[in-house]
């Protein structure tokens, strides 16, 4: 197995549980649910992982930085759906990134680092955001949440 192919099923394991957790039970009110002043609300919060993830893997297979055109989503449906295209897009990019593609420099306005960094910063981005995740739906009142990771 390629470098590459190891790094996007280790993402995979913690994307697996933003998909279930965009599918727990909501209200399309829960949406703009955020739980201080300059938060991102919990509908923003989806799309900004599944978005910048993407921009993440797109840099690396195209060594080009194009940031996200993030949409507003306004009801429940709709967010799960993004949330599924777009994560079905990034794991077709990321399929094609090759081991040469994770060792070539590229530039992200004044950082630099090769594509394993970028794709080990959108990981950790991923996980960081997914927590912000676990507690807006606790603070929501959401019970039942999965493991943070997927293990199969």
């Amino acid at each position: 197995m390629i470098e590459s192919e190891k790094m996007m099923n280790n993402w995979l394991r913690h994307r697996n549980i933003t998909e279930q957790l965009v599918d727990i039970p909501m209200k399309d009110e829960d949406l703009t649910f955020k739980p201080w002043e300059g938060a991102m609300t919990l509908g923003e919060l989806f799309l900004h992982i599944v978005y910048w993830n993407d921009t993440f893997v797109s840099l690396v297979k195209n060594k080009e930085f194009m940031p996200p055109n993030i949409p507003v989503c306004t009801n429940v449906d709709e967010l799960r759906s993004i949330v599924k295209k777009v994560t079905r897009i990034t794991k077709e990019k990321y399929r094609l990134i090759t081991d040469l593609d994770i060792s070539s420099s590229l530039q992200m306005g004044n950082f630099a680092g090769s594509g394993s960094t970028f794709l080990t910063i959108m990981y950790d981005h991923e996980i960081h955001h997914k927590g912000q995740l676990f507690v807006y739906l606790r603070l929501l009142g959401k019970e039942k949440l999965p493991f943070f990771r997927d293990y199969k």
